[in-house]
């Protein structure tokens, strides 16, 4: 062959060969760069997918975390006002005002009233037989715990910080409604909460459900003078005219006689038992008895303050009650008292109808001053429905009657000093400082001075001493998630009472995953 023809030959094939290996590089190439792009978009997804994921445990985890700030709020005002716990939320909802006054009734049955009286009956509470209770600063104090609770009664979310909130979905006590657990016995409260969190831009809600175990305490030390309220009470010294040579030697004088019990607070340590066994030999021995002496162990009651919303009106003079336009609060008492410093003028009450009063003397009442009422001819009427308060730091009370006349009512002041002259007869309780001779206004020996025919049990609730038994509330116990779709009336009722030592019956409780709120 021509070798011209040879080297042409050659070059033509090796052309080929190139342009064929070129052919195939550039799919190759191709298919590289879409791995590498689909590799890159699987690690972004599963990148962004983790991101979503942080975020939506961060919310889970802060929404939880709100549930049980809202569980612990709950907690905090159950100690503020532990009665509360005797109540399910409902009742909150409408038995509390939103300033937590309770809702009260003239007829007195209603289920604010029932909180009503254990409010004034724990604010009313002191630590001791000598001590003072400041029942406004406690019932104050107690009464934002339960406008607290009236407020998340209505299951509205309540912030916390900027991006949390927890509301109250219900509460629900198996005791019943107001009452202690029966003595060895422990009720169930049941709280679910339900927390809320934007923490991370992404909303989550979780729903906790929690028991409260709730026993009784020990009753309340009885107050004293038995069944019947003591005639007198009084807080320090002993019954003698003004004398303490006997009460030192534990004899008491002749003085005046009294068909009524006697309570001794001896805040000053004057007598010992000697006089008390002596007094309490004489009042057993009435033969309109009977009645006892005794030391004094619960702290006398405090004060009553007008209801909210009342101004009493203002006595300056003598005068003859109710006057014209007087009207009676909601509570059916007519409020009045006197200007700081002023001493009681003569006052005439009428009980005709059912009228009660309750009058604050910020003076004293001289020997001068008249009390006259008719509640001995007026069928129904009891002593406390006429009711004398001393709110001055200090102060005499010097009470006037003739033979024929007596006067009932309930005096309460236990910073005053009081004496009665004259032959005439009073009925009801004194709780007062001492009671003896004040100046020339010393009780005639020999002549009956005091007459209480009145038990405790017809005594106004805000006016009975002692400590009130309150409900002991436990750590919460049987902690739960539950379904957030789950409505508050199908919520699970917490198991009933149980004997103490005694184990209730585990209420089922749906298995509950947190749901997320587009």
């Amino acid at each position: 062959m021509n070798t011209r023809l040879k080297f042409l030959l050659i070059n033509y094939l090796n052309e080929r060969k190139f342009s064929r290996d070129s052919g195939f590089a550039l799919p190759i190439a191709i298919m590289v760069g879409a791995c590498i792009i689909i590799v890159g978009l699987a690690v972004v997804i599963q990148s962004q997918g983790n991101q979503s994921k942080v975020v939506s445990q961060k919310a889970k985890a802060s929404s939880m975390a709100a549930a049980e700030t809202g569980l612990t709020r709950v907690q905090n005002m159950f100690a503020g006002a532990r009665f509360a716990a005797l109540y399910d939320s409902a009742d909150w909802a409408t038995a509390i005002q939103n300033d937590g006054t309770p809702v009260t009734t003239v007829a007195g049955t209603g289920l604010g009233d029932t909180l009503n009286n254990q409010l004034v009956t724990v604010a009313n509470t002191n630590s001791s037989a000598c001590g003072t209770s400041d029942s406004v600063t406690k019932t104050t104090a107690m009464k934002a715990q339960l406008a607290g609770l009236k407020t998340i009664s209505g299951s509205v979310f309540q912030t916390i910080g900027s991006k949390n909130s927890y509301r109250l979905i219900s509460y629900q006590y198996a005791g019943t409604s107001g009452a202690l657990p029966g003595t060895g016995v422990t009720a169930t409260g049941r709280v679910v909460v339900e927390g809320k969190s934007s923490d991370g831009g992404s909303e989550s809600v979780s729903r906790i459900m929690v028991d409260i175990p709730i026993s009784g305490a020990a009753p309340a030390p009885a107050p004293p003078g038995g069944t019947v309220a003591p005639g007198l009470w009084l807080k320090q010294g002993g019954v003698d005219d003004g004398s303490y040579e006997t009460i030192s030697t534990n004899t008491p004088d002749g003085g005046s006689t009294y068909d009524a019990s006697i309570a001794f607070g001896d805040c000053t340590s004057i007598l010992n038992n000697t006089y008390v066994s002596t007094m309490n030999t004489r009042q057993q021995a009435r033969t309109s008895g009977p009645f006892t002496a005794t030391k004094a162990t619960v702290p006398m009651p405090s004060i009553p303050e007008p209801p909210t919303g009342v101004t009493p009106y203002t006595i300056n003079s003598s005068v003859t009650l109710p006057r014209t336009g007087e009207v009676a609060a909601a509570d059916g008492y007519y409020y009045y008292r006197t200007p700081d410093g002023t001493n009681l003028s003569d006052v005439t009450v009428s009980h005709t109808g059912g009228k009660k009063y309750r009058i604050y003397i910020y003076g004293d009442i001289p020997k001068t001053t008249s009390i006259n009422s008719n509640c001995d001819s007026t069928v129904g009427c009891k002593s406390t429905d006429l009711q004398i308060f001393g709110k001055a730091a200090s102060g005499i009370i010097c009470m006037n009657g003739n033979s024929d006349r007596q006067v009932a009512a309930f005096v309460l002041a236990p910073n005053y000093d009081v004496g009665k002259t004259g032959n005439g007869n009073f009925i009801g309780s004194f709780i007062v400082k001492s009671w003896g001779k004040i100046g020339n206004c010393g009780s005639n020996n020999g002549k009956l001075a005091v007459t209480q025919t009145q038990t405790w049990a017809s005594v106004p609730s805000d006016l009975i001493p002692g400590s009130v038994p309150l409900p002991t509330i436990a750590a919460f116990s049987g902690w739960s998630q539950m379904d957030t779709s789950i409505a508050a009336a199908d919520i699970p009722s917490p198991p009933a009472p149980v004997a103490l030592g005694g184990s209730p019956t585990p209420t089922p409780v749906p298995t509950a995953t947190p749901t997320p709120v587009p």
